[in-house]
């Protein structure tokens, strides 16, 4: 068992600039005992809410969680290794992320649908896909310039909010997927072979 001391409750309710709610997990094999503390605050459900369109919603949760995992990667790696623990405080913890950003992705892709914006498929599978592009992008950008030369984390991180938009758009060609105009794809890390 490691030794370790726990800070008083008390002490969090003073720091400046920090409104947010203690959230805790800490039956996790691995941590031995350990509790560990993590934000919960990425507020999809506001977004999902808004007048903007199903697009530009889209686009703003996908950028939202990527901004959220690259200011603080502990919260989704706590979350991965809470799937892949299968312990049962974490799996609470995983249900709230993915059934929040699920339900947000749902209610969009419903809207989307019925306005024709968005392809004639089922809402929760179209979510599924979502949650599951986004989860992976997450967990695989360090690998991407491995994966493909012509790929790179920062590029992915760039593009993928239009990327999901075009695949479920209803009237997107299939040979174009928008990107960003004036951006560059920035260099990946191996040179390209030239055989």
């Amino acid at each position: 068992m490691i030794e370790a001391l726990r800070t008083p409750e008390h002490r969090f309710a003073v720091l400046p600039n920090f409104p947010y709610r203690s959230n805790y997990v800490d039956d996790l094999p691995s941590f031995e005992g350990l509790r560990m503390h993590y934000v919960d605050e990425v507020q999809v459900e506001h977004i999902a809410a808004s007048t903007d369109t199903p697009e530009e919603k889209i686009r703003q949760i996908v950028q939202l969680y990527l901004a959220h995992f690259q200011a603080h990667p502990q919260s989704f790696q706590l979350i991965q290794r809470a799937v892949n623990e299968n312990s049962p405080a974490a799996q609470a913890l995983a249900q709230r992320w993915y059934s929040r950003a699920f339900a947000a992705f749902h209610t969009i892709t419903t809207d989307g649908v019925q306005h024709g914006l968005f392809k004639p498929l089922p809402p929760p599978l179209m979510s599924f896909a979502i949650v599951g592009l986004l989860e992976q992008a997450i967990r695989f950008h360090k690998l991407a310039g491995d994966m493909s030369p012509d790929l790179s984390g920062a590029y992915l991180f760039d593009e993928l909010a239009d990327l999901i938009v075009a695949l479920l758009r209803a009237d997107t060609p299939r040979s174009r997927v928008p990107v960003h105009r004036g951006k560059k794809r920035p260099p990946s890390k191996k040179p390209r072979s030239t055989s």
